[in-house]
């Protein structure tokens, strides 16, 4: 029979590890067994007979069931009729733990459902929340979580979900909560008030830890679950526990969306347009270094997409007027719209979006001096008939009255008719933007 040292483990409290040994009798006569001796009861030994037979052999199993926190170290020693054996000992060793685990959940349902990734865009706000598995005589924890933050930024702790309660509260316990945050760490610490409910075993919520989302490129971050520390009752020491839990998530990016209000329109084609000519690599969509014309194509192909829901903006009211003149060129062929400001602060970008009969007009192209508008593009409508007229990257120019922005050429497709209407405009001036009302 082997008399090495026998270790168990791990083994989590209230549970039993076992190790089977095997017995041989290679004397002559039977062998007998008696007299097992152990000092720790933690530890047993079970025999499935007491005497072998010669040339037999039956199993020797061990047992150790952790009934306190670390490790213990023993021997187990037996008698037998084996007059060059007669005593024998098995040094044996074993480590009680907590079965006590920790999981992550993004899902802001009740009850975990070990939601390990998920999605966001910046500016959203995202709830992680931590459970306990087999909590055991619960009566306070610590929790540890590590982030991005370049990405993210630690808004509060509840030690509560709206629709579930914290699992200390379930005894009845009042929580005393605090958190804090420090640089990319978050550090949770949730105790009970004196005379309260009591210890609590089982599983619950330990609360939820909220983060933003910040105004970034980036497309993906992680949150991390460094160490818990769960206090139990009788216990002087905390267990610690280091489960390295991460949870990914998604950061969804609309390219063109620069202000991340979840769609790409006139606000963006400004921004782009302040930024022309730069090297700024939040504007440089095609990654070769500087914000030209490669990434306002890219843009303008991105023009009017939408994630998520539109959030609208409150514009004030301004000064800045515009008009539009027509003109017949061509031969009558083609009709010419002169575009105008007439009064107020410099105009530095505009959106346009017209309509016009398309069975007698097709718009052909929009005009007007670099020096005002670098950059210029139209976009067809989503029905036949309308357009919508981008310029910006204008400098702030002295406004007199009959500036001229530019000029949008038509080609007649009949004589009869020809009228052209802006349907909505804004502006971008030196104070911000402004929508004008025709």
């Amino acid at each position: 029979m082997p008399t090495n040292e026998v270790d168990f483990g791990d083994v989590v409290l209230g549970s039993t590890g076992r190790v089977q040994l095997k017995v041989a009798n290679d004397g002559r006569g039977d062998l007998t067994i008696d007299s097992v001796k152990v000092a720790d009861l933690q530890y047993s030994a079970i025999f499935t007979v007491t005497s072998i037979a010669e040339a037999d052999s039956a199993a020797l199993e061990l047992r150790f069931t952790p009934t306190r926190r670390g490790l213990s170290e023993d021997s187990i020693s037996f008698v037998t009729n084996d007059p060059e054996r007669l005593r024998l000992q098995i040094p044996v060793k074993g480590t009680g733990v907590l079965p006590t685990r920790l999981s992550l959940d993004l899902d802001p349902a009740p009850g975990s459902q070990g939601q390990l990734s998920g999605s966001a865009r910046p500016n959203d706000e995202i709830g992680l929340a931590v459970y306990a598995v087999e909590a055991l005589e619960l009566t306070g924890y610590g929790l540890e979580l590590s982030f991005d933050m370049d990405v993210l930024s630690f808004m509060g702790f509840d030690a509560a979900g709206s629709e579930e309660e914290n699992l200390l509260s379930a005894a009845g316990n009042a929580l005393i909560p605090s958190a804090s945050a420090t640089g990319g760490s978050v550090r949770v610490e949730v105790a009970t008030e004196s005379g309260g409910g009591g210890d609590v075993t089982g599983d619950g919520l330990l609360g939820i830890v909220r983060f933003r989302v910040a105004e970034t490129v980036k497309t993906s971050a992680e949150i991390r679950l460094d160490l818990g520390r769960l206090q139990s009752a009788g216990v002087a020491v905390a267990d610690t526990l280091l489960p390295n839990l991460t949870v990914a998530l998604e950061i969804r990016l609309l390219t063109g969306d620069f202000n991340f209000d979840g769609t790409v329109d006139i606000t963006d084609f400004f921004l782009f347009a302040d930024h022309f000519g730069s090297t700024d690599p939040f504007f440089d969509l095609s990654g070769n270094g500087r914000v030209d014309l490669n990434d306002f194509f890219i843009f303008a192909g991105k023009f009017g997409d939408r994630l998520g829901k539109i959030v609208g903006s409150a514009l004030g009211d301004g000064t800045a007027e515009l008009s539009m003149t027509a003109i017949e060129s061509g031969g009558g062929e083609q009709l010419e719209i002169r575009l105008s400001q007439m009064a107020g602060e410099p105009v530095r970008g505009l959106a346009l979006h017209l309509a016009f009969d398309p069975r007698v007009l097709r718009m052909t192209s929009f005009q007007g001096r670099p020096e005002r508008f670098p950059l210029r593009v139209w976009l067809p409508g989503h029905a036949a008939g309308a357009a919508t007229l981008l310029a910006g990257g204008g400098l702030d120019l002295a406004a007199e009255e009959g500036d001229e922005l530019g000029i949008i050429l038509f080609d007649r497709l009949s004589a009869d008719g020809g009228v052209v209407r802006v349907s909505a405009a804004t502006v971008q001036m030196r104070g911000g933007t402004e929508n004008l009302v025709r």
